[in-house]
């Protein structure tokens, strides 16, 4: 096959892909019927765990203090694995002051010898430790519930049969801090406002997000608990549950605040756990989704799609392998064609159709309705963004996907589990673009400056400033994905946010 044909294979499939994800986010979500009154209210313990987090802990306690549910029917675990005695001292302070603020609570500090089995591990913990509890809610550092999250979120595990786990939407406290956190609320966007919202509104399978959600116990037992053979244990456990017959609920009914990686260097971390953890879960249950007796052609489809989903990568990686070959074999090709020829023709309808479905993909209000209600222009541009930055990003976590893919090992498979850094009291993100990341993507802006070169020497116009473009996005996403320090405007919204937190939660 020549280039050119690989090229438009590539544009029909961005084609497919961006029409069925418009097919599956354009449905009203038919799951709001079943039983609205929980009858007995259950004992729900509410699960923090937390590594080493240095001035997220007052912010996450104080939002979690002011959530409504009876103090009798309620149990706060923090789940504190941290090694660093300045974060001990911070975690010990915001417990004194949640126990001075809600005397009548039970608040507990668990603290395990040794982090084994990471967050799985510090989540099995728990359960173990509070036998009464029949739900488990669970909060990552930087999320900050509502007050009436719990009320909320209960009701649903009696809307349909057999839930097993119940997910909340994202919003974000920080979604224009700089062209990183706009970019991933496009993507979160997609998750939840499309990706989820159809899938719930079918009955495919649907994961758990590992925050901002609750968890049966029954369905727990169940499965055996959380499990560490992976990266993305909440993705693991999550598909064990519907292979068991359980069902992952996704409700909007109530949204949990949360803070985006700022920096490229926490951005990646999490990426990359993420990758790994879809590669990992797509080997060791790929077979058996395929294999799931009662699932429909679709749903199984749809359900290998999504573990599929960093494979995009390598797609996008074996395009930028042969791109100075489809560049040469484009400029001999448009000189010995006719404008009007069938085959233009029919390249500039691939093009036109692929721009056009983005467009209205990317436009549609309900993906921006988790954060700020963005305008048309930025959710556009924002989009704009995602295309510069998506060929560097995709080279960058390819690695970890095909890793988690490929690698076998006894035991667990998880190796190192890393948490995404959060930032500071103050801003400053705790780790730094490692020097192979920034060979990397230097190295990538001067094979789009070579491409442009080639571009123009093919008289191929329109895409020489397109990769000239591209080139100089690289350098970009370093200088400003480095940032350490949140915007001022940023800086003077986080310190509002965290007095109202501290003082009355969300």
């Amino acid at each position: 096959m020549s280039t050119i044909g690989i090229f438009w294979f590539a544009k029909l499939f961005s084609v497919v892909v961006l029409v069925y994800r418009l097919w599956l986010g354009r449905v009203s979500d038919a799951c709001s019927s079943g039983e609205d009154d929980v009858g007995e209210t259950p004992m729900v313990c509410v699960q923090l765990p937390l590594f080493n987090e240095l001035g997220q802990v007052a912010g996450l306690l104080g939002a979690v203090g002011g959530l409504e549910w009876p103090s009798e029917k309620l149990v706060i675990q923090i789940l504190d694995d941290s090694n660093d005695p300045a974060c001990r001292s911070e975690v010990d302070a915001a417990f004194r002051a949640l126990q001075a603020r809600r005397p009548d609570w039970t608040v507990q500090v668990l603290r395990r010898p040794s982090r084994e089995g990471y967050k799985a591990g510090a989540l099995n913990a728990g359960v173990q430790a509070c036998p009464e509890a029949s739900l488990f809610a669970l909060f990552d550092c930087d999320f900050r519930p509502a007050r009436d999250f719990l009320e909320k979120m209960v009701r649903e595990f009696h809307r349909e049969p057999r839930v097993a786990a119940v997910q909340a939407p994202w919003s974000f406290r920080n979604p224009k801090e700089n062209f990183l956190t706009r970019l991933q609320t496009v993507l979160l966007g997609v998750h939840f406002h499309a990706e989820h919202h159809g899938r719930q509104a079918r009955r495919w399978v649907l994961n758990f997000n590992g925050t901002a959600g609750l968890w049966r116990r029954e369905a727990l037992e169940a499965l055996g608990g959380w499990s560490a053979e992976t990266v993305t244990e909440d993705l693991l456990l999550s598909y064990r549950a519907e292979l068991a017959g359980w069902r992952i609920r996704y409700t909007e009914v109530v949204h949990c605040s949360s803070e985006l990686p700022s920096t490229l260097a926490s951005y990646l971390v999490q990426q990359r756990r993420w990758a790994k953890g879809h590669g990992q879960v797509l080997r060791l249950l790929g077979s058996s989704v395929l294999r799931k007796t009662g699932w429909g052609v679709a749903k199984k489809f749809d359900a290998l799609f999504h573990l599929h989903s960093y494979g995009v990568s390598v797609l996008l990686a074996g395009l930028l392998l042969v791109l100075p070959f489809w560049v040469a074999e484009r400029s001999t090709w448009a000189a010995q064609l006719a404008a009007s020829s069938p085959e233009r023709l029919a390249d500039a309808g691939l093009w036109l159709m692929s721009a056009t479905f983005f467009l209205v993909f990317f436009s549609r209000r309900r993906l921006s309705e988790m954060s700020l209600q963005a305008t048309l222009k930025e959710r556009v541009a924002s989009a704009g963004i995602l295309l510069l930055f998506l060929p560097y990003l995709s080279v960058l976590i390819l690695p970890r996907f095909l890793v988690g893919l490929f690698t076998r090992k006894k035991g667990s498979c998880s190796a190192v589990f890393e948490r995404t850094p959060k930032a500071f009291s103050a801003g400053k993100e705790r780790c730094e673009v490692g020097r192979g990341d920034r060979v990397c993507v230097w190295a990538l802006s001067a094979y789009f400056l070579v491409v442009s070169g080639l571009c123009i020497v093919g008289e191929l116009w329109f895409l020489a400033a397109t990769f000239a473009v591209q080139a100089f996005a690289g350098p970009r996403l370093l200088v400003e994905g480095a940032r350490s320090e949140p915007l001022p405007a940023f800086r003077t919204a986080l310190d509002t946010r965290r007095v109202v937190i501290d003082g009355e939660g969300t």
